[in-house]
C-alpha cells in the first residue's frame, strides 16, 4: 500500500490571459489544451525509500536543482487531493533514505519474502532487471519505469 504524489503547474498571469482569451472567443478546447495537466511525481510506501517517477525527463533534468525548481512552480498533491508542501514533499522524502530500494530488496530476497506458514523464503522471481528497475540520481531512487502508480 502506499500513497502517489503530484505536481500540479501554477498557471502563470500570461497563461491565464491566453486561458481566457480563448474562452472569450468560445475556442474551449483549445483554452482546455493549454490548461497544465498533473505530473505525478512519485510514490511512497510504507518501508521503502520514496520513488520518483522521471517521466521521461519531460518536466525536469537529471539535476537535483531542476527537480527543485519543477516542484517549487508546482501545487503539490497527495492521490486523495490532500495539498502537501514542498517543505513536508521533501523532508517524507529525506526520512524515507534509509529504508528499501529495489537494488537492497532483490539482494535480501530472502529476508523479505518469507512465506508465513512455512516460515521459509519464498522462491526468487526468474528475471531481475539488470539494473533491478531502478535509476539512482544524486541519491534519489527512480523508477526505471514511467508505468507505476
Amino acid at each position: 500500500m502506499g500513497t502517489n504524489y503530484y505536481a500540479i503547474p501554477k498557471v502563470s498571469d500570461e497563461l491565464k490571459k491566453k486561458i481566457i482569451d480563448k474562452i472569450n472567443l468560445n475556442q474551449l478546447q483549445e483554452a482546455k489544451m493549454l490548461i497544465p495537466s498533473s505530473v505525478h511525481i512519485g510514490k511512497a510506501s510504507m518501508g521503502w525509500q520514496f520513488c520518483f517517477n522521471h517521466n521521461n525527463w519531460e518536466h525536469f533534468n537529471k539535476s537535483l536543482e531542476s527537480i527543485e525548481e519543477f516542484l517549487n512552480s508546482s501545487k503539490i498533491e497527495d492521490e486523495y487531493g490532500k495539498p502537501v508542501s514542498v517543505e513536508d514533499f521533501w523532508k517524507m522524502v529525506n526520512d524515507s533514505k534509509h529504508l528499501l530500494d529495489n537494488k537492497k530488496y532483490y539482494e535480501r530476497w530472502d529476508e523479505y519474502n518469507i512465506n508465513f506458514v512455512t516460515n521459509n523464503p519464498l522462491k526468487k522471481p526468474s528475471y531481475i532487471p539488470a539494473n533491478f528497475g531502478q535509476e539512482i540520481h544524486f541519491g534519489l531512487f527512480f523508477s526505471d519505469s514511467v508505468e507505476f502508480s
